[in-house]
């Protein structure tokens, strides 16, 4: 009788998660501005579009699709770019988002640059109540971020489970970031909400990107006009210097590799070819894939201010974590000439 109760909760568990992962399957990306504008737009020009960069404010605002095209043109390497990042966007989202976008982009599209960065466990608590952090907690992104939160302290020592999942003294910190993954994924994989996504979907649908969302150049680039504030240049220069001082490769984790793995492979997949890049920020170590197996893909570090002191002036800075409109456009043809050099040297393939 046991038996045939828990055999029964069992089937009742696995059909009830099975049917939400199929409803969850059909159920369109949710409205989150100005990336779905982006995406409407990128949808009705994929036929022209053949590179797009994907990432946080660091793509977002910082490279302009058009500055891009001309230096490639130049190097008569012609592309057409289009820039998809959003503000405060993570690895795991990158990744997701896709997995969501490039089955559709077969054919035309021939590169996708890719942010990269450590893959992170929080989140900004200034976006904690957005949707944003919730949405893309499938199990592939969800069962990643568990195993780091639970195998890896920051000396890549395993940690204890009990405690992790018991909220000790030790590990409240792991705990807390164990409870808040878990209930996002949760929530989504019950598609808690989605209802509201069906219905800003269905009243988006056939609509025209807003223009104001796409950026002066309508190539989804918004550059940033401030500069960096005369009260922190002292604290920003004597911060890259010891960040310059301290520089050394640091060997991605086995978890952000995993992530970006899976990222190439979905480009690949698409017939395109991955290109990931490291923007110009204040960390000045070099981040490497370990060296046991072949990279998923060349990278473009521009975190270097002995290489690419133009774009570590304090003229160039809106803050210490991002370039203004001047910066942007330093490091837009840089990224152009960089990768027009790294094709006609084999890097990129």
């Amino acid at each position: 009788m046991l038996a045939r109760c828990l055999t029964n909760v069992v089937i009742a568990g696995v059909s009830f998660v099975g049917a939400c992962a199929l409803i969850s399957s059909l159920l369109p990306l949710p409205e989150i501005e100005p990336f779905s504008s982006k995406l409407r737009f990128y949808r009705a020009h994929r036929a022209e579009i053949d590179t797009l960069f994907v990432g946080s404010s660091r793509i977002y605002q910082q490279i302009s699709p058009v500055l891009f095209d001309e230096e490639t043109l130049a190097g008569r390497t012609p592309t057409h770019a289009f820039n998809l990042g959003m503000n405060g966007m993570l690895l795991s989202e990158e990744d997701y988002l896709l997995e969501q976008i490039l089955p559709e982009s077969r054919g035309k599209l021939r590169w996708v640059f890719i942010e990269l960065e450590s893959l992170p466990l929080g989140f900004d608590p200034n976006n904690m109540a957005s949707k944003r952090i919730g949405y893309w907690h499938d199990w592939t992104r969800t069962q990643t971020i568990f195993r780091k939160i639970f195998r890896w302290d920051e000396k890549g020592k395993r940690k204890a489970t009990p405690d992790i999942i018991l909220g000790s003294a030790k590990q409240k910190r792991r705990h807390r970031l164990f409870i808040l993954h878990l209930s996002l994924f949760a929530r989504q994989s019950v598609n808690l909400g989605r209802f509201q996504d069906v219905a800003d979907w269905w009243t988006h649908r056939g609509t025209a990107p807003d223009a104001t969302l796409l950026g002066p150049a309508r190539d989804g680039y918004h550059p940033v006009e401030s500069h960096l504030a005369a009260n922190r240049r002292a604290d920003y220069e004597q911060a890259l210097r010891a960040a310059m001082t301290t520089a050394e490769p640091k060997v991605l984790d086995s978890y952000t590799e995993e992530t970006c793995r899976h990222s190439a492979e979905i480009v690949r997949r698409s017939g395109a070819i991955p290109v990931f890049i490291v923007p110009p920020v204040l960390n000045q170590s070099p981040l490497v894939f370990r060296g046991s197996v072949p990279a998923p893909g060349a990278t473009l570090c521009f975190n270097n201010a002995l290489r690419y002191p133009g774009l570590y002036r304090v003229a160039v800075r809106a803050d210490p974590l991002h370039l203004n409109r001047t910066g942007s456009t330093e490091f837009s043809q840089a990224i152009g000439r960089d990768f027009v050099a790294a094709l006609r040297a084999g890097v990129i393939r």
